[in-house]
């Protein structure tokens, strides 16, 4: 399907290519439940430069964010789990986990990535007239 026959916003270039950064990182980088600081505390940095309203969050991980667009219409919500599992990676690929004893086996690594790459779309493409409203 081509940009202009989409009935969804497209990611650019450039949101692909941070989608493929992040995920590496956060594989690279898990942290197991209830312990994900340092990944709670990246994303919602990463939310809060796309312009996101961060907002409290009921757990002590996760990040809660909001982009009010101020216009009538459905909300969305994106969601995306973000630990990692108590498993040591022996994969030995480029972007293994750095982290003894924890790995993204299971996928949240991607969850994280393209969530944060649906926002930045969704960011880039909010005043744009041609996508309908929900």
């Amino acid at each position: 399907m081509t940009e202009e026959h989409a009935t969804t916003p497209l990611p650019s270039r450039s949101v692909i290519d941070e989608v493929i950064e992040l995920r590496r990182h956060f594989h690279r980088h898990p942290e197991v439940s209830f312990s994900e600081h340092e990944t709670s505390r990246q994303l919602g940095e990463r939310l809060r430069e796309l312009g996101l309203e961060l907002k409290p969050c009921p757990t002590d991980t996760g990040v809660v964010a909001m982009l009010d667009t101020g216009k009538a219409g459905k909300t969305v919500m994106l969601r995306a789990d973000i630990d990692g599992l108590p498993i040591h990676e022996e994969s030995g690929v480029e972007v293994s986990s750095r982290s003894d004893g924890a790995m993204h086996a299971c996928g949240h690594d991607a969850h994280m990535a393209i969530m944060v790459g649906v926002a930045r779309t969704l960011v880039d493409r909010i005043w744009d007239r041609t996508i309908p409203t929900l």
